[in-house]
């Protein structure tokens, strides 16, 4: 996919790591740095799926979100509640 940009891509995490932690393992970088336009630390960022080893799929919710975006107009009362409740409406942060 990152391919397939053709100005690059905006990456997002959960952390932002040294540039020492990631030489020490090489092989766990699979966005070539080129690629990369800007970096997003958003804690959280991939809820309601998962990011292991951090968290796990919220199942309730992705029920909800699976329900309501059958619509375009249920996806984006969806996407407005749940940024909001979640918090992560607030650059990423709780």
């Amino acid at each position: 996919m990152t391919r397939a940009a053709k100005k690059g891509v905006i990456l997002t995490a959960e952390e932002i790591i040294s540039a020492e932690q990631m030489a020490a393992a090489p092989e766990m970088t699979s966005i070539p740095g080129f690629m990369v336009r800007a970096i997003v630390e958003a804690p959280g960022g991939a809820q309601p799926c998962s990011c292991h080893p951090r968290y796990g799929v919220n199942e309730k919710e992705m029920r909800r979100y699976m329900e309501m975006s059958k619509t375009p107009e249920g996806l984006a009362e969806y996407l407005g509640t749940f940024l909001h409740e979640s918090g992560l409406h607030k650059s990423g942060t709780k």
